[in-house]
């Protein structure tokens, strides 16, 4: 009955959290769609799920992010019906704590939504009106959360109905567009270069880690944590290349260390490199004979030549869906930034003129409801040096 009536709902125009899925959103956990007891079922056949899970959970890659802000934007129009806040923020791994940060939304047709496991300092009161494309909070990781992560939950009557859509969903129309939850193919999501080892909060999910593009010559330490999506396994070959194309280094079996479970796949190597020539140097990364990174490096004569640099250049695109716009940050996903640092944008909408929303994030879009033409600014950041802004319109 809950699938027949979510079929006569309204879709959803987007994700409702800044970030893109399959770039710097990792998709985790549908609805269980098999009631059996201890059987599993996604939309797409598989189970990429656990038993009774009523939602679905898209993963952010590291606390880093968190604490400079993954929006969380309302799908609907609605009314605020709960409320929960004060609880920690940085869980992961097994967690026994059972009270998160959350909101619960009920839309006009009904159907209650839940945002789960945010970022303590809700502003929000039970009975305050919100808007589609309206941020209504930040991720993190509060309650029983394994890894930082937004849980989103739609109910209709009782029932829990998975809006992504599948062959064994196929009743549900939960989006005008549907975005791509995941790829089917191993990818790099990120890649961190840095001149000491990946020990306790340097490793994922605080990912405090030292980070570098930029090495003096001679022979060093190159330490370097992969992380990765749909990653199966398979032949892995890491090579560091000069800057006349030879090969420097080329490690057919790398000796890896496995980063801890909660979060997509990653793991770290250490490599010792020989850097004999001056210049822009390549870390590759195979993976069954597929290149899947090749970042660069850079080879100096001494300390005072190593400074911190801005992130690369950007692109930007604005699209609406049924009058929610969404910025989009068109940009690599292995290295964004030639120093490897986390990058944060700053996003600027104005329409006819005026300033409608401006927020920091880290991630690679940001949404605002448009009932006009609107334009879209974006300043990426290290925290310290910026790039060039960059600037489209709907």
């Amino acid at each position: 009955m809950g699938q027949l009536v979510a079929a006569t709902l309204a879709a959803l125009a987007f994700w409702p959290q800044g970030g893109l899925l399959g770039r710097d959103l990792y998709f985790a956990n549908s609805v269980d769609l098999d009631p059996g007891a201890g059987a599993t079922l996604d939309p797409w056949c598989g189970h990429r799920t656990y038993d009774t899970h009523t939602g679905d959970d898209v993963v952010v890659r590291s606390f880093r992010e968190v604490k400079i802000g993954v929006p969380v934007f309302s799908a609907t129009d609605g009314t605020v019906t709960e409320v929960q806040d004060g609880m920690y923020d940085f869980r992961f791994g097994p967690t026994v704590s059972t009270f998160d940060n959350h909101l619960v939304v009920k839309s006009p047709d009904g159907r209650f939504f839940v945002y789960g496991h945010l970022r303590h300092g809700l502003t929000w009161k039970r009975g305050d009106a919100v808007h589609a494309g309206q941020q209504l909070a930040w991720s993190a990781s509060s309650g029983n959360s394994s890894w930082p992560h937004l849980h989103f939950t739609q109910i209709v009557g009782d029932t829990p109905i998975d809006p992504f859509a599948g062959p064994c969903n196929a009743a549900t129309n939960g989006f005008v567009q549907q975005p791509e939850p995941f790829r089917n193919e191993p990818y790099l999501r990120n890649v961190v270069v840095s001149p000491k080892p990946f020990k306790g909060e340097a490793q994922l999910p605080w990912d405090e880690a030292t980070r570098t593009g930029t090495f003096v010559r001679g022979v060093r330490d190159v330490f370097v944590r992969f992380e990765l999506g749909e990653y199966r396994g398979g032949a892995e070959r890491i090579q560091v290349v000069r800057p006349d194309g030879s090969v420097a280094l080329d490690d057919r079996e790398p000796a890896k260390s496995v980063d801890p479970a909660g979060g997509p796949p990653s793991f770290s190597v250490r490599e010792r490199v020989r850097f004999d020539v001056l210049g822009g140097w390549r870390l590759r990364y195979v993976l069954d004979g597929r290149t899947l990174s090749d970042t660069p490096l850079r080879v100096v004569a001494n300390a005072a030549q190593v400074h911190n640099r801005p992130p690369n250049r950007v692109a930007v695109a604005v699209s609406v869906r049924q009058g929610i716009a969404e910025c989009e940050v068109q940009t690599t996903l292995e290295v964004r930034d030639p120093d490897y640092d986390i990058v944060r944008y700053r996003y600027r909408w104005t329409s006819g003129g005026t300033v409608v929303r401006a927020v920091t994030s880290a991630m690679l879009s940001d949404y605002v409801a448009a009932r006009g033409p609107v334009r879209c600014t974006v300043i990426p950041s290290d925290g310290r040096a910026a790039a060039l802004p960059v600037s489209a319109s709907s």
